[in-house]
Order: C-alpha cells, then structure tokens, then sequence
C-alpha cells in the first residue's frame, strides 16, 4: 500500500531530518532549523511523505500558490531511491493540485525533472548554473501520465503508514528522553 500524506509534525524524526538535509545546499543545524521552521510556521508550505508498506521513503515539501504548486524540498531515502518514489511523489502532486509544476533545481537532478516530463531552462543564479523546471498542468481529457500514481490510496489525512510513522516517532522520543533523565 502506497500513502502520501502530510508530515509536519514528524520532522524532528531522525529520518525525515535526514531526507531533508540531502535536499538542501546547506545542511548544517541551523540552516535545517531555519527550514523546518518555515514549514511549521508558514500555513501555505505543506510537507508530505510518502510511504511504502508502512515505511517512509521519501518527502516532498511544497508551496501551493494560486496558478501553481512550487516543490521547494524533494528526496527519497538513498536505499530506495531509482525505484520511482520521487516520480510518484511528483504525479502525486499533479494530480492531487491540478495545476502548473514547478521547481528549480541543479545539474545534478535536472534529469530526474526532464524524465517526469518537466521543461527545463538553465539559468545563471548564485555564480552556478541552476534549472528552473515546469511541468504543465494536466490535461484533464489524457491522464496518461498519471497512471504512474494510480495505486497511492491516500493523498491526506489519515492512513496506517502515517499512524505507524507517528508510533515509531512516539517511541523514539520516549526512549530519548528516558536515556535524556538516566544521564
């Protein structure tokens, strides 16, 4: 069973942090402070996982405008990654928002957003060249490019994959702390 859903509250876990940190250029605690703290204080960020069998495999942070959905943050766990987690989470968002795509991104990962079908334009910002990338909204008469994300059987709210997520955070944070009051 597959499950995107929203994750805000689970970002102190160790493995979302970790997820997070691979999609940021700076990753060091107080750059990750500061993005954590816009998604919990900034209404309009949303920040999803999405779960595969009951494990979280990947995150997807985002910005719903008006005319488009922005991805800001988006990483697969590096065991599970070249397996489809990210393109799915990609098709998951355009078909759940209906709307333009887009993102910005480096040489690196311009390949993954030209496969799932973005237009690409290279751009000079921050002395490096960097890729803006848009994905047109879909087409409501040829939804052939979302059969990808037909078997993701929740988008939001509630799901046993999330429930389990909050389980293992809720055990691992009474763990820490008890180890936290032995010392």
């Amino acid at each position: 069973m597959r499950a995107f859903a929203d994750i805000k509250e689970l970002m102190d876990m160790p493995i979302v942090r970790q997820m997070l940190a691979d999609c940021v250029f700076d990753s060091s605690p107080e750059v990750m402070a500061f993005e954590i703290g816009k998604y919990r204080t900034n209404e309009y960020m949303l920040f999803k996982g999405y779960f595969v069998d009951g494990e979280l495999v990947g995150v997807c942070g985002f910005e719903e405008h008006k005319s488009r959905v922005e991805i800001l943050h988006i990483a697969v766990l590096k065991t599970k990654q070249h397996r489809g987690v990210g393109r799915a989470m990609v098709f998951a968002l355009h078909k759940r928002y209906g709307k333009v795509i887009e993102t910005e991104t480096e040489d690196g990962a311009v390949d993954f957003y030209r496969k799932c079908g973005f237009e690409t334009t290279a751009i000079q910002k921050y002395n490096v060249r960097r890729w803006t990338c848009v994905l047109a909204a879909p087409n409501p008469l040829n939804t052939t490019n979302l059969k990808e994300n037909a078997n993701v059987t929740h988008f939001d709210g509630q799901s046993e994959e999330l429930d389990k997520c909050r389980e293992q955070n809720h055990k691992e944070t009474t763990e820490a702390n008890i180890w936290k009051n032995r010392a």
